[in-house]
């Protein structure tokens, strides 16, 4: 975005913390041209700085202005809850592939989209009580996490086993628990890496992710 937008480039070499800016779409993109000319282009927006302990340089947009209701604080702890949600949107698109829908009419939209989202909520219900098997001793910091995709996998695999034989769910349930207790990753707390640039014009599409 800095490398980008002038009001973010002007909102960094300033020691404001936070700053109302206007902007508005290319006059000759597409996006522009489909704004009816009784309806204004310009959009505020507040922008707001942080600046880590490490002196990393963060900057965030956001429609709410109204500095009294939504702090500065509040904005940026916001931003911080809202990467759950960020991830919860990856698995529908990339893992689960929602947007190929079996039919075309609402019904069968709805559908897909439902029954995509209760197994999700399965899977973490599932998730909840499983009890993960650390593959090494002594990992230093590193955490040990369930793999989700491998997860749903599972979930998927184990309605399957539930629907055509019945008897055997409490032998399926088990089974679910040990497969995904022992797929893991290992994170580090506080980790992160900066997004690598690229060469020539910028990525106009998301990454490619393989459908479960």
């Amino acid at each position: 975005m800095k490398d980008h937008w002038t009001c973010v480039k002007e909102f960094l070499a300033s020691p404001l913390k936070e700053q109302v800016v206007a902007i508005e779409p290319y006059q000759y993109s597409t996006m522009a041209k489909k704004i009816p000319s009784n309806v204004s282009k310009s959009v505020k927006i507040r922008l707001i700085k942080q600046v880590s302990r490490s002196g990393e340089v963060k900057v965030f947009a956001t429609s709410l202005l109204d500095q009294n209701q939504y702090s500065r604080q509040s904005i940026i702890n916001l931003y911080k809850q809202r990467w759950g949600v960020e991830e919860a949107y990856k698995t529908l698109k990339s893992r689960l592939d929602v947007i190929h829908f079996s039919g075309k009419t609402l019904q069968a939209v709805q559908q897909d989209f439902y029954a995509n989202v209760l197994l999700i909520s399965l899977t973490s219900i599932l998730k909840a009580s499983v009890r993960v098997k650390k593959k090494t001793q002594n990992k230093e910091r590193r955490i040990p996490t369930i793999n989700n995709t491998y997860a749903i996998y599972q979930v998927k695999r184990l309605l399957k086993k539930v629907f055509f034989q019945y008897k055997e769910t409490f032998d399926c349930i088990r089974q679910f628990k040990d497969l995904i207790g022992s797929a893991i990753e290992y994170s580090r707390r506080g980790q992160s890496f900066s997004r690598a640039k690229y060469k020539g014009r910028e990525r106009s599409f998301s990454q490619n992710y393989k459908p479960i």
